[in-house]
């Protein structure tokens, strides 16, 4: 015990530690509120174990006036919302068996500090603190976190085949941190993986997000790219053996592109399935193809995991887009911009990751966000809403409502955006005829179909139109 050391604390969560002590129970700040204090980064999340039951808590709770949550009463643990700040609190306990690959078959509270902390994942986590008597750190937690390693408390098979999930915890504290993952605590990173297939799909999809957006998400995908693919791709797909990192991973690219992609969630995940799979296929397939395909992979793995429906369709657009980049000229990213409706959050995502790929493959990009918001200030068109004239206007020029409102107004940016004609009400007016010629004779030719698909092609095929 070091009773010397101090960790600056939230003076709300003290008073929930004093409240519960006053009693003559015991408590101590648990987990990442002590892991990140002795990293020296500033305490979010309060936990504290203690030896009083919950109900007795709850009552200490309520009679200061505090809102009381149930987080798991089952197993000890209810929330303190003390002046605002929520502090979980949990009962000192013991598991045994996890059938569900989550929540122990049994639980058995217990009044010692020690046992408590034998039950947890890794040693990191597994460290002790209170106010006046200090750090007890009875596994080196400590020592793990000044070597910078990520390792089990106790056994690490038993702890991953308690609950799979540490796998994905272990892989991502290493993203997070930029800790290595301890040799023996590694080897059943891998050997236990295929227990991943147990764990409930929304907790895989979470601390995968987590991974993907930590500052060493690329090297901890292309190390341990056989039990990543494992979510991603299911447990039938395989590509190269356990450890394998370097070029020799084919994550490696894939893991290239997501450090030089902006953090963000649905750019990161678009980033995880672009160009993964280069080099398979026939060998005939370019383009279009092969951006259905990586859409539908992307869409595949979210919907397995049961991503947000929302990230699932910009992710997969993302994806498809991204496999057929427009040039870093005006022109082209306008028209490129008119396809997906002007759309600013889905096209500045879009032109982060064509960036991040071509900085991937090259080490450097051409700047295709940055000039695109260049675009955006200057105020150029990139959508119908952006002409000087609407669809009512045509309407009071003659042309029946209809699919030749939305093909002239289509071929008028098309216009106004190579520099054709301004982007003029009273030029647009007096042009209608022109545009309305040059649409019905596209239609007469059978090309205005084409045309429409072009300038306003829909890569999702789940209906998120652009």
């Amino acid at each position: 015990m070091n009773a010397g050391f101090r960790i600056p604390l939230d003076e709300r969560a003290c008073d929930v530690l004093r409240t519960i002590e006053a009693t003559g129970e015991s408590a101590w700040f648990v987990g990442g509120c002590v892991r990140d204090a002795l990293l020296g980064r500033p305490a979010h999340d309060f936990d504290i174990a203690t030896s009083a039951r919950w109900p007795n808590v709850a009552a200490l709770a309520r009679e200061r006036g505090w809102r009381v949550v149930d987080t798991g009463c089952a197993h000890g643990s209810i929330a303190v919302v003390a002046d605002g700040l929520p502090v979980e609190t949990t009962t000192y306990r013991v598991e045994s068996g996890y059938s569900d690959a989550r929540r122990p078959d049994s639980v058995k509270f217990v009044d010692d500090i020690a046992s408590d902390l034998a039950r947890r994942d890794f040693r990191m986590n597994a460290i002790v603190y209170h106010p006046e008597r200090g750090l007890l750190d009875p596994f080196d937690g400590r020592g793990d976190i000044a070597r910078r390693i990520v390792r089990t408390v106790g056994d690490a098979r038993k702890r991953f085949e308690e609950d799979p999930l540490r796998i994905m915890r272990a892989l991502r504290f290493s993203a997070q941190l930029g800790f290595a993952i301890d040799p023996a605590t590694e080897r059943f990173v891998f050997a236990c993986a295929p227990h991943l297939e147990r764990v409930a799909k929304e907790r895989l999809f979470a601390e995968l997000s987590k991974l993907l957006l930590s500052p060493c998400a690329g090297r901890t995908l292309a190390r341990y790219a056989a039990v990543i693919e494992r979510i991603v791709f299911g447990a039938t797909h395989r590509a190269h053996a356990p450890g394998e990192s370097g070029d020799k991973s084919p994550f490696e690219k894939t893991a290239r592109i997501v450090d030089a992609a902006p953090v963000g969630k649905t750019v990161r995940f678009a980033a995880l399935f672009c160009d993964f799979d280069e080099g398979e296929g026939s060998p005939g397939e370019r383009g279009s193809q092969a951006a259905r395909r990586r859409a539908d992979d992307a869409r595949s793995c979210l919907e397995r995991l049961k991503a947000p429906r929302a990230l699932t369709q910009d992710a997969a657009a993302l994806v498809a887009a991204a496999a057929d980049p427009c040039r870093a000229r005006r022109e082209d990213m306008l028209l490129q911009a008119a396809r997906y409706d002007g759309d600013v959050a889905f096209l500045r995502m879009l032109f982060a990751l064509e960036d991040a790929c071509e900085k991937a493959a090259s080490g450097k990009s051409r700047g295709k966000e940055a000039l695109f918001d260049e675009l955006l200030a200057r105020g150029e068109p990139m959508s119908r809403r952006d002409l000087a004239l609407s669809g009512r206007d045509l309407v009071e020029c003659g042309i029946a409502p209809g699919p030749a409102i939305a093909l002239v107004l289509d071929s008028m940016l098309a216009a106004v955006i190579a520099g054709r004609i301004a982007n003029s009400r009273d030029e647009l007016i007096a042009a209608v005829p022109r545009f309305l010629a040059s649409v019905d004779n596209a239609a007469a030719s059978g090309a205005a179909e084409k045309y429409r698909k072009k300038m306003r092609q829909d890569v999702d095929e789940d209906g998120k139109a652009r």
